[in-house]
C-alpha cells in the first residue's frame, strides 16, 4: 500500500484520523458489517445498512464498540438487538478520515476516483455529470451478453447512460440493458447500438432517418416522433426523469465482434447514491465484494 501512503489495517477499520462516532442501535443484522454505510432505521435511534435508496449517515465502526455487541472480527455482521439485547454499533461520522470500506462485486475502482454510496452499504466509483452522480462499469468485447454481475436497486432512477470509449474499432458497438434472462429483461433497453468507433465520449444518436439506428434503449424512451418532412426523420421522446428500476435487476452489456473496450457511465438519481469518499487505492472487484481503503467526506 505504499503508493497509497496507508497502510491496510489489522483487527480494525479505521485507517487513519478520528471519526466521531455515535452509537446507534442495530436494527436489522442483514449485510450490517463494518465499514459498510449506515442509513436511518425504523427512528432516529436505529440505524441499518445502506440500501443505495436512502440517505448515508455514516460508516459502521468495528473498534470502540461494546463488548456485548462488537462482532468477534470485522468480517463478521453485527447482530441485531432485540427485546432483550439492545445491539449498539458505533456510527462514525465527520469525514476527514481513511475508512477500510467494501468496494461492490462488478466494479473496478482507480486511485483518485470518487466513491458513491450503493446497495448492501457498499460503494461504487464514478464521478458528477449534469449534477447526478454517474456510476462507472467497465466494459471489454463480449459479443453474447454479458451479466456485470452488478445488481441495480428496485426504485433506483437511471436517468441516461453514457459512453466512453478508450479502445475503439471501426463499426464496434455496444448494447446496454438489463439481463434478457431475468424477467421483463431488456438487453439493449438502456443503449442500442452506441457506436464505439472512435476514442473518448461518446454522444446519442438521436435524430436519424432509419429508427432503428436511435441509440437510447425503450427503457429511457416515453415515445418515438416521427416528423412529417419529405424524408422523414425519427427522434426520442426521454422519458423524465428517467427508467425507474422495477425490482432488483441485473446489468448487463453486449459488444460486436470487435476490439472494443472503455466504461459506460449510469446517472443515476436517488438520495441515497451520494458523493462519500475518495479511492486512495486501486481495487479490482470484478469476481467478489473486495476492501478498499478510501478517504471518507462524511
Amino acid at each position: 500500500m505504499a503508493e497509497s501512503g496507508y497502510i491496510a489495517p489489522s483487527g480494525r477499520i479505521v485507517v487513519a484520523g478520528r471519526p466521531r462516532p455515535i452509537f446507534r442501535t442495530v436494527e436489522d443484522a442483514t449485510d450490517f458489517y463494518p465499514g459498510r454505510t449506515a442509513i436511518r432505521g425504523s427512528s432516529d435511534k436505529q440505524i441499518k445498512v445502506g440500501d443505495g435508496l436512502n440517505p448515508v449517515l455514516g460508516f459502521i465502526g468495528f473498534e470502540g464498540a461494546d463488548a456485548s455487541s462488537k462482532p468477534a472480527t470485522k468480517a463478521t455482521a453485527y447482530a441485531a438487538a432485540t427485546s432483550d439485547v439492545g445491539i449498539e454499533a458505533p456510527l462514525l461520522v465527520g469525514g476527514g478520515y481513511a475508512i477500510l470500506g467494501k468496494l461492490a462485486k462488478g466494479f473496478v475502482a482507480v486511485q483518485g476516483e470518487d466513491l458513491f454510496s450503493w446497495s448492501k452499504g457498499r460503494v461504487v466509483p464514478g464521478m458528477m455529470i449534469g449534477g447526478c452522480p454517474a456510476i462507472r462499469v467497465p466494459f471489454v468485447k463480449k459479443t453474447a451478453e454479458f451479466d456485470t454481475t452488478i445488481d441495480l436497486p428496485a426504485g433506483l432512477i437511471i436517468e441516461d447512460v453514457i459512453v466512453k470509449v478508450v479502445t475503439a474499432a471501426e463499426s464496434g458497438t455496444i448494447d446496454i440493458g438489463t439481463l434478457s434472462s431475468e424477467s421483463s429483461g431488456d438487453a439493449d433497453g438502456l443503449i442500442d447500438g452506441e457506436s464505439c468507433a472512435l476514442a473518448g465520449w461518446v454522444a446519442h444518436n438521436l435524430v436519424d432517418a432509419t429508427a432503428g439506428n436511435i441509440t437510447i434503449g425503450d427503457l429511457l424512451v416515453e415515445s418515438e416522433i416521427k416528423t412529417a418532412d419529405g424524408t422523414a426523420l425519427y427522434l426520442p421522446n426521454k422519458k423524465v426523469p428517467g427508467y425507474v428500476v422495477d425490482a432488483e435487476r441485473s446489468l448487463s452489456y453486449t459488444t460486436s465482434n470487435h476490439t472494443i473496450a472503455g466504461s459506460f457511465y449510469l446517472k443515476v438519481i436517488s438520495p441515497g447514491v451520494q458523493k462519500i469518499g475518495r479511492a486512495v487505492m486501486g481495487k479490482d472487484a470484478s469476481s467478489a465484494d473486495g476492501d478498499i481503503i478510501l478517504e471518507a467526506v462524511i
